[in-house]
């Protein structure tokens, strides 16, 4: 009994049916690649030094750092002082707004008239640093600014880094009554809390954490940078005296001459705080420094 081949029997292995004319064939299509992990802006995904993850060049600032979080002393000084030299009248001015008052508070001594001039030294101090921040995040991006608009923008920010402030002095206080070496710590841990609070617009205690988080792993290098004007401004001070003392008889004018020749490191240090705060954004989160400056709008 012959078998019908286009109807083979159970269990037996045939040549499937052929397809009507009119039907296409459907294949399993492959599932759509998953997206890669999220990283932290042009340093994911295991990218180059230099490109973005898919080969291509990213954007970003002149001469930025690709060591993947850590940033080197030689960038920052130098970077800095670029920023100082580029405008030093307005760096040097901010920093003079300050440096009135102290001047007028030693000339008026320990009492009560001269007490309150240093403290209003310190606060227009806290100013001066948003200001200089501002000032150094504009410049960077391009765009100039004045004097006048660097410290209105750093007067918005005023409360919340006193605040900020006053908790990093206590925590340095103790710090430097206990010992040199924790205070030095504690300085270097936490020397971007006020352009953290002026930035970022986040609390006392939460600019000291941002600060803490954001110096981990770079606090040799801080404290290099740190050390380099400490000394600086020690051995002007030094300097002045011992080069003056012998020649100006008022004891007022030789303190305003170490005040005016100690404005420029001052300025400095303002201005390298400002700078390392954002090379350690810019190497760990890829942020812009365009997105600092738009903040203080």
């Amino acid at each position: 009994m012959e078998e019908n081949p286009e109807n083979p029997r159970n269990g037996d292995a045939g040549t499937p049916p052929p397809l009507p004319p009119d039907a296409a064939p459907q294949f399993a299509q492959p599932p759509a690649p998953s997206a890669p992990p999220a990283g932290d802006g042009p340093y994911s995904f295991g990218a180059e030094p230099g490109q973005a993850a898919g080969g291509g060049e990213y954007s970003s600032p002149a001469s930025a750092p690709v060591n993947r979080g850590s940033i080197r002393a030689g960038d920052v000084f130098s970077r800095s002082w670029n920023m100082l030299a580029k405008n030093p009248g307005l760096y040097i001015g901010l920093a003079v707004i300050p440096a009135v008052p102290s001047f007028i508070g030693d000339v008026l001594g320990t009492g009560l008239s001269g007490s309150l001039f240093q403290i209003i030294s310190s606060c227009l101090g806290l100013v001066l640093q948003a200001a200089i921040a501002y000032a150094v995040y504009r410049s960077m991006s391009g765009d100039g600014t004045t004097m006048g608009e660097a410290f209105n923008k750093g007067m918005k920010r005023f409360l919340p880094v006193l605040g900020a402030s006053i908790l990093l002095g206590i925590l340095t206080g103790v710090g430097y009554m206990l010992l040199v070496v924790p205070g030095l710590i504690i300085t270097c841990v936490y020397i971007v809390t006020i352009p953290v609070c002026a930035v970022e617009h986040t609390g006392a205690i939460d600019s000291l954490r941002r600060s803490a988080i954001l110096t981990k792993g770079n606090r040799w290098t801080i404290f290099a940078l740190l050390a380099t004007v400490f000394v600086a401004i020690f051995v002007i001070s030094m300097v002045v005296v011992m080069v003056f003392v012998q020649i100006v008889d008022s004891e007022i004018l030789l303190d305003l001459l170490v005040n005016l020749l100690i404005l420029v490191p001052t300025a400095f240090q303002s201005v390298m705080t400002a700078v390392i705060y954002y090379m350690l954004r810019e190497v760990k989160e890829g942020v812009s420094v365009d997105s600092l400056a738009n903040v203080f709008d």
